[in-house]
């Protein structure tokens, strides 16, 4: 490598390489060299679908299921996690080394299970996905769970020919055994059931959402999702998502405002308890509300302390 490269710099000075260079780097794009890479890999995979201009899944694709089940220390919810999935044809559980009976429990249940030291969510999934056996995918929470009528939807979705490459569920939420109906959550959908040659994880550290490349459809039957036991759990959660959220932000060069904290957080109270009706849930709506103001506010008292810490 050494002497290629001190060949090509003799060249370059001998025989004044300078416009040659300039007009051949002028046909660069990035969009045409991303696509020279995916072809090459497709090539030697057997030709699978372009990614990059999706029409449809092939009619004699692949419908059988893998099941991922992200965990940390999820003893409590992983075998009622795995039961509502055991209509899949493969069960992979992503585990971020859990140290209680989590991928014990996981394993005697038939489950493969990786463990990955988590960094985010976004890689953590798109990693699951790559470590499937199948091409589609279903990902489940642990503290969720699949009513037999989204079961059957899927299953019927799956021996239909319907050229969706991703589907919306919507999700009925849960704080212990109380149903939240408002405070924003009534419209909670989430991208669960998608064809992995098309779809992957937007790479934001919280909040992570699908981005699917081809059509998506939506499915009639929701997920059932048992958050949070307790409020302290709640916000136990929500201050981890919102140091996630702040080192994102200071990544990206996002700088601290008092002004801006304060006005975040008295919004998102107004947002859930007003504008998301969260009146209506009465003494949980307020809660709620109190809850997300306050993880708003802690995410730039985050960002503060990691500006102060690397001296920006």
């Amino acid at each position: 490598m050494r002497k290629v490269l001190l060949h090509g710099l003799e060249d370059y000075r001998k025989n004044n390489r300078r416009e040659e260079i300039i007009r051949w780097s002028n046909q660069f794009t990035w969009k045409n060299a991303a696509r020279n890479y995916v072809a090459a890999y497709f090539d030697v995979l057997n030709g699978k679908v372009d990614i990059f201009e999706p029409k449809a899944i092939p009619a004699k694709t692949d419908r059988r299921i893998t099941a991922i089940i992200p965990t940390k220390n999820e003893e409590k919810n992983i075998a009622d996690a795995i039961k509502s999935v055991q209509w899949a044809d493969e069960i992979l559980v992503i585990d971020s080394i859990s140290n209680d009976r989590t991928v014990e429990i996981a394993r005697k249940m038939g489950a493969r299970v990786i463990q990955r030291q988590f960094d985010d969510f976004s890689s953590q999934k798109n990693f699951a996905i790559e470590q499937a056996k199948h091409d589609w995918i279903f990902v489940l929470d642990a503290d969720e769970r699949v009513p037999g009528e989204l079961r059957n939807e899927i299953l019927q979705t799956m021996h239909s020919t319907d050229k969706h490459t991703a589907y919306w569920i919507k999700r009925i939420n849960f704080v212990g055994k109380h149903r939240i109906r408002f405070s924003g959550w009534q419209n909670d959908k989430c991208i669960r059931l998608f064809h992995r040659d098309f779809a992957r994880y937007n790479g934001h550290y919280v909040h992570e959402e699908i981005k699917n490349n081809g059509k998506t459809g939506f499915l009639k039957n929701p997920l059932l999702h048992y958050t949070y036991q307790s409020f302290e759990q709640f916000e136990n959660k929500l201050d981890f998502y919102a140091r996630l959220r702040a080192r994102e932000w200071f990544e990206q060069g996002r700088k601290y405002r008092a002004w801006r904290q304060f006005i975040k957080s008295v919004y998102r109270f107004f947002k859930h308890y007003i504008l998301h009706l969260g009146f209506l849930d009465g003494r949980l709506g307020w809660r709620l509300a109190r809850h997300y103001s306050k993880a708003t506010w802690k995410r730039y008292g985050y960002l503060k302390a990691m500006e102060k810490k690397h001296g920006r």
